[in-house]
């Protein structure tokens, strides 16, 4: 959820998320088939409550990252949440080609209330 905005392919997150799933689920029901793996079934079902919580954020980071966004419609979403919402520096949005701000991420967009 840290990694740079501009690096972050919405798509890729929502087949990762599924694909993560499916592999420890599986992995899950291996090991209960062996004997002592009871940590390691532990583990595996920590780490799938970590994408669940995750998984709410995935269609975020869809709809924000798609090929379409431009400056325009972070102008419309600031305006609709009442704060500046823009991966793009204050300032360089009007610009033919805005300077991406480093600071801005997923987490952050979560942070501003984007999900809400």
């Amino acid at each position: 959820m840290t990694c740079k905005w501009f690096s972050l392919k919405g798509d890729e997150v929502e087949s990762d998320v599924q694909n993560y799933k499916i592999l420890l689920n599986k992995s899950k029901k291996v090991f209960r088939t062996k004997e002592d793996t009871n940590e390691l079934i532990t583990i595996i079902d920590e780490i799938l409550q970590e994408i669940n919580n995750f998984e709410k954020f995935v269609p975020l980071a869809v709809n924000l990252r798609v090929e379409g966004m431009y400056s325009r419609h972070w102008k419309l979403l600031t305006e609709k949440m009442n704060k500046r919402i823009s991966p793009y520096l204050e300032g360089t949005d009007d610009l033919d080609e805005p300077i991406p701000d480093d600071n801005f991420t997923l987490e952050y967009c979560i942070q501003l209330g984007c999900i809400d």
